[in-house]
């Protein structure tokens, strides 16, 4: 069944609107095992590529770029360390 909308394309629940990063590869808020926050970008990142040629080109360019976000920020210590701020997670070193 080919995608109409970005939460067919990305596991974002689907009340939501302004997903933030987590949400847009489906992880629990505040996540800090690295190993399962790649495992999620790279299950969302093929499923992505495995529905581009079915997808609405415009449609799947959303959804792609919020994936980038969302994986820059969840890569880059700095940022997510202010994302798992804004829910009250201050992770230890």
């Amino acid at each position: 069944m080919p995608a109409t909308n970005i939460y067919d394309l990305l596991p974002i629940p689907e009340e939501v609107k302004n997903p933030h990063p987590y949400q847009v590869f489906g992880i629990e808020d505040g996540e800090q095992d690295l190993a399962v926050i790649s495992e999620k970008i790279r299950e969302v990142v093929g499923n992505l590529r495995q529905v581009k040629d079915s997808t609405d080109p415009k449609l799947w360019t959303k959804a792609a770029k919020l994936a980038q976000q969302a994986r820059l920020t969840l890569a880059n210590p700095k940022t997510k360390a202010k994302l798992d701020a804004r829910f009250g997670i201050i992770a230890e070193d």
